[in-house]
């Protein structure tokens, strides 16, 4: 407002996500009129359709197709839409049990960082990491299958016995054990072994990624394809993903 110059009666509409959290809608009203003494109309939106929305109208794109994927958010984790000269229709939807956000915040556990926080540093590591020859880790625990049209994330890689916030462990410690054969690291040294492990994580994630996107570009037949959520951020997958369709 201050930097627009605008005062708070002149706006029309205040739109925020999460659809499935009841009450919000007062947290918001309450937020905002405690802090201006006014609040105009508001709505709530789903998750993925706010990056959905928000990326693609800002965009220069008329024809695109729209991949949102986030660790999860009103209960989505994917989302693909196409949009065409502004109507924007959802193609495919997957809930948070195929969340690769979720994998790969799990795995930033492991490696010692925390959730929501640290997965840009385990993305980074993985420049460093060496490759294993004959070394397959979480291929039939993550994948996707193009003729079923499934992500699939096992829940076993996860605990959530007593996870109550992002401060806390999210992997399963056996799955991670198992896969990537060293023990968390905690708040030991970094060591090639975590180099390693997240080149192993980087991999799998990427994997599932560039083969959603690639499948789902060619079925809605777009030359445009926006990026959007917070998995979006991972560049090594978007820069993968690039190389593969020669952008």
């Amino acid at each position: 407002l201050e930097y627009t110059n605008t005062d708070i009666r002149e706006i029309d509409l205040i739109a925020f996500d999460g659809i499935t959290y009841k009450g919000l809608d007062i947290k918001i009203r309450n937020y905002i009129e405690d802090g201006y003494g006014y609040c105009p109309e508001t709505m709530a939106v789903c998750h993925p359709d706010a990056h959905i929305y928000a990326a693609y109208y800002f965009s220069k794109y008329k024809d695109a197709m729209i991949m949102s994927i986030d660790g999860y958010g009103d209960g989505i984790s994917i989302r693909i839409a196409k949009a065409i000269n502004n109507k924007i229709t959802c193609v495919k939807t997957y809930g948070n049990s195929s969340s690769l956000g979720e994998f790969y915040s799990a795995a930033t556990n492991y490696l010692g960082f925390k959730s929501i926080e640290g997965e840009y540093k385990v993305m980074g590591m993985a420049a460093y990491g060496e490759n294993q020859a004959g070394k397959v880790a979480f291929d039939k625990k993550l994948y996707f299958d193009p003729i079923r049209e499934i992500v699939k994330v096992e829940s076993s890689l996860f605990d959530a016995t007593n996870y109550t916030s992002i401060y806390e462990p999210y992997y399963n410690y056996a799955e991670f054990k198992k896969a990537l054969g060293h023990e968390p690291r905690g708040n030991g040294d970094i060591k090639q072994e975590h180099f390693n492990s997240a080149l192993i994580i980087q991999k799998a994630f990427s994997k599932a990624y560039v083969e959603i996107a690639k499948y789902f570009k060619r079925k809605l037949e777009t030359d445009n394809l926006i990026l959007t959520g917070g998995c979006c951020l991972n560049t090594l997958a978007n820069h993968q993903l690039q190389k593969e369709l020669r952008l």
